[in-house]
């Protein structure tokens, strides 16, 4: 789906929607800082820290608006026309943080685990035992776990090398998030998405664990990449590769399956799914993709193991509608109380205005119709669901790509000192969590 000429100028299109540079600024540091009053009112004991995090914010703020232009305009061309920046950035502050964080907590250590007993007996003892698997072998397949158990075969047993294998996915996806973009809306806004994409908390600190989330994020990204190339002269390709995108997904993460309603819908408004649905080529994909889910499927149903994974899933998947009030009040919490905390309060207010942006171009651009069909179909899905805010994770480069069409309407000097502040804030906001000692806030 190659946007018409009509379609792709991203940025000059779209002035007066955003707020001067000013306002956009400090829009970004209260939000961080309203952050850090509520958490210091819900933690008391470390009161002291929340305030000190404030007042380096507000530095940041001030720091980053006096400074001189000069700087900023070198550093605005370089994001706008380099991948190379973003990329280099996520791998070494990405290994640092890796190899700070400690000993693994949560799903992770679940995981690390799993991984280290394929690591110790074999992939195939680690597959025999698979439903007795702690958390994990209940609900996962197993794809990401037999990578991360052949890493530490090879490098021995520390999460470290967990680690490393979902940064590796998260560099994946920074470059296909640039691909997607330049694409869509041209190589500037591409780039800046991918530099917006680092400064997301949770892609970041995901990418620096031993989760799945980044690695789903990866394949929906291909997935999605796939679906644009159907129209190229390499179209069988492309859609064999979607196939195999959609298949591994599924083997890395059942949430996977929300890929298809979200294309779908994407499709539908923007007026495509006719000539999609009817396109032969797609149905190979999706046959490809049940050749490569099925052999698993299928040792599932041969060891016993599909009906506990059937029924764990299912009541994982229904915990809005089944939790206290009818899942009223988790899904308030995950929404209005964890996505802001996890996502980074100033990194909403840039996609928010971003995806005001995509919505007031939907009639001339394809691109924004698609863009906004797929966050749309996805989001559905998971708030009638289970809205935990890292099930959103496979759509944090279409939210940084809409951020990016935000920054994209200033001057260089401007987009250069809104990126430096959204990637300052979220660095404090990392510098927080090592600080206090808290590997979950």
């Amino acid at each position: 789906m190659r946007a018409r000429p009509s379609d792709s100028g991203p940025a000059l299109e779209l002035q007066g929607v955003a707020p001067n540079l000013g306002q956009l600024l400090w829009g970004m540091a209260a939000m961080q800082i309203l952050y850090l009053v509520g958490r210091s009112i819900l933690q008391p004991e470390l009161r002291n820290l929340h305030w000190l995090m404030a007042a380096l914010v507000l530095l940041a703020a001030i720091s980053i608006q006096l400074a001189p232009s000069r700087p900023f305009e070198l550093v605005g061309w370089l994001l706008s026309r380099s991948l190379l920046v973003s990329f280099v950035l996520l791998l070494l502050a990405g290994l640092v943080y890796a190899a700070s964080r400690g000993a693994a907590f949560a799903d992770e250590a679940a995981g690390f685990q799993v991984a280290t007993l394929g690591a110790r007996e074999g992939v195939d003892a680690m597959l025999s035992r698979w439903i007795q698997l702690p958390w994990v072998g209940t609900q996962h397949p197993p794809l990401v776990l037999v990578l991360q158990a052949w890493s530490l075969r090879i490098f021995g047993p520390q999460i470290f090398w967990n680690r490393c294998i979902g940064l590796a996915f998260g560099c994946g996806v920074l470059a296909l998030t640039y691909i997607l973009g330049r694409r869509w809306y041209g190589p500037e806004v591409a780039s800046l998405a991918a530099a917006l994409l680092v400064a997301i908390r949770m892609f970041f600190r995901s990418s620096a664990s031993g989760n799945l989330d980044v690695p789903l994020a990866f394949f929906f990204a291909l997935l999605l990449l796939a679906t644009q190339k159907l129209d190229s002269g390499r179209a069988r390709l492309w859609a064999a590769l979607g196939g195999l995108a959609l298949g591994l997904g599924l083997l890395t993460r059942y949430t996977m399956v929300l890929a298809l309603p979200a294309i779908l819908l994407g499709w539908v408004v923007s007026r495509q799914a006719l000539r999609r649905l009817g396109d032969p080529r797609l149905w190979g994909a999706l046959g490809l993709s049940l050749v490569v889910t099925v052999p698993w499927l299928m040792f599932l149903l041969k060891s016993g193991f599909l009906e506990g994974q059937v029924r764990r899933l299912s009541q994982h998947a229904a915990i809005t509608t089944t939790h206290r009030v009818s899942g009223l009040h988790y899904t308030f919490d995950d929404l209005v109380v964890h996505f802001p905390a996890t996502f980074g309060g100033h990194m909403l207010l840039l996609v928010g205005v971003g995806l005001w942006s995509l919505w007031r171009h939907r009639e001339t651009w394809i691109a924004a119709r698609f863009h906004l069909g797929v966050i749309a179909g996805w989001s559905v899905i998971l708030i009638m669901t289970h809205a935990e805010p890292r099930y959103f994770i496979p759509l944090h480069p279409l939210l940084a790509l809409a951020g990016a069409q935000a920054v994209a309407q200033y001057e260089l000097a401007g987009r250069a000192r809104i990126v430096a502040l959204a990637l300052s804030l979220t660095a404090l906001s990392l510098l927080l969590v090592l600080l206090s000692g808290d590997p979950v806030r």
